[in-house]
């Protein structure tokens, strides 16, 4: 099972679609697998492929998955992360309005992210404006 490990997230400008020269958010994740997976994985990303100065495969994605994440290749070729899970949170938080839906989606935010995870930190820092004179 190809699994994928958070490394940051930062924003970026979209360079294609219907965001294109816009700033998104985009997420890096480092790619662990079996030999034969990450055979698989690099077939499946082409010209997409990216790897570290370690040699150890990276996964960019537009979606936060997760600080951690299942990817799965589909019949078609396409790498994408198993949301399945947030799915399924999601709905079981939306059964049940009010009180008892908060907590369920707070409880379920905890075991998808990690509730001892700190946040990843952002590649680029913000800008600091220099102190003026007055």
């Amino acid at each position: 099972m190809l699994k994928a490990t958070i490394i940051t997230s930062f924003k970026a400008i979209a360079k294609t679609g219907t965001r294109k020269g816009q700033s998104i958010d985009r997420h890096l994740y480092s790619v662990a697998g079996t030999p034969e997976e990450l055979a698989a994985f690099k077939t499946a990303m082409g010209n997409f492929y990216a790897e570290d100065a370690d040699g150890k495969a990276l996964y960019y994605s537009n979606n936060f998955a997760g600080n951690t994440a299942t990817l799965i290749i589909s019949k078609g070729g396409k790498v994408n992360p198993d949301m399945s899970e947030f799915v399924r949170a999601s709905s079981l938080a939306t059964q049940f309005p009010g009180a008892l839906g908060d907590a369920i989606a707070a409880k379920a935010a905890d075991q998808l992210l990690g509730s001892s995870h700190t946040a990843p930190q952002p590649v680029a820092q913000p800008k600091v404006e220099p102190e003026t004179e007055e």
